[in-house]
């Protein structure tokens, strides 16, 4: 149970409210290396310090304003995870299944002028939120070969509604991730770590429906041929593919270290080799598809001196 004590400083109302706040945890160790968790509660929130200057803030070209008292929010939550750690065969393992109802007294009304710019404003309207996740990971360990190989997936179904244009819209996203990573060091002198990831997703509301996916590949190798001596390959790849737009983006980064006994390293860095002169995404909303680009350094070589003193 909660006791709140409600009081702004513009508005000068005074709120005595008591409300009762349940929340469960039971862990249950099952045979065979498994375990059960299951969690479960209700929270409330009153808004927060930013909502106490009710005049327009400006972020960059948006605008946001909160002319209503503090915004008040129920969620209730359950979840539950089932766990499986083995450490004869060095396998673990988990699921996740997880449910968030969210009800609101309030909105953020958002209009879009012709510039681009957004203007947010805060009104008194009910709403909900609703969401239900997944959520599994499984990974070995082999110890013969000091390597590891991970395995990450995951989906969420998620349905809000938003205030656009003055017209209430009932938004539904779903989305689905899947991820592997291998790391290998075995050798002192030689090891490498590479991770790939996948996302599928699907924005529908009555103005527009978005398909969008994304694949990332992330490498990062070093390798010491002879005695202070060390070499270091960092190779990132991105594709974006939204709509009938897609770019893809390779980064390629090259580092020498040479180690000296008096605790001085140098280092050689080669950054951008493929010499990448921009890096463009696009994201989406409810409303719009916003394209940001970013303008790179060009390809250079770095020379730094790293001192030790310990």
């Amino acid at each position: 149970m909660q006791y709140y004590n409600i009081k702004t400083l513009e508005y000068q109302n005074k709120g005595n409210n008591l409300f009762f706040e349940p929340h469960i945890r039971t862990n249950l160790k099952l045979p065979n290396f498994w375990e059960w968790q299951m969690s479960s509660g209700i929270n409330r929130t009153f808004g927060n310090v930013n909502q106490i200057y009710n005049n327009p803030i400006l972020n960059a070209l948006n605008v946001t304003k909160m002319p209503i008292d503090l915004s008040r929010q129920k969620e209730f939550q359950i979840e539950n995870q089932w766990k499986y750690n083995n450490p004869l065969n060095s396998i673990a393992s988990y699921i996740t299944l997880n449910y968030t109802n969210t009800q609101k007294d309030y909105i953020y009304s958002e209009t879009i002028l012709d510039n681009g710019q957004r203007s947010f404003e805060l009104l008194p309207m009910k709403n909900r939120r609703n969401s239900i996740s997944f959520l599994g990971n499984v990974s070995k360990y082999y110890q013969n070969i000091r390597s590891n190989i991970q395995f990450n997936t995951g989906y969420t179904l998620l349905n809000t509604n938003s205030l656009i244009q003055n017209q209430f819209i009932e938004n539904k996203v779903n989305n689905y991730v899947a991820k592997a990573k291998i790391t290998y060091n075995q050798l002192s002198s030689l090891g490498f770590e590479y991770e790939y990831s996948f996302t599928l997703g699907t924005s529908k509301s009555m103005l527009n429906q978005v398909d969008f996916n994304q694949q990332n590949h992330f490498l990062n190798f070093y390798v010491i041929p002879i005695e202070k001596h060390a070499f270091h390959v960092n190779l990132d790849y991105y594709i974006f593919n939204y709509q009938d737009n897609q770019n893809s983006y390779p980064f390629l980064n090259l580092l020498y270290r040479f180690y000296r006994k008096k605790k001085i390293d140098f280092e050689i860095k080669w950054n951008n080799i493929i010499n990448n002169r921009d890096f463009t995404r696009l994201y989406f909303d409810q409303a719009q598809i916003i394209k940001s680009s970013y303008q790179l350094r060009p390809s250079q070589l770095l020379f730094s001196i790293k001192f030790n003193f310990r």
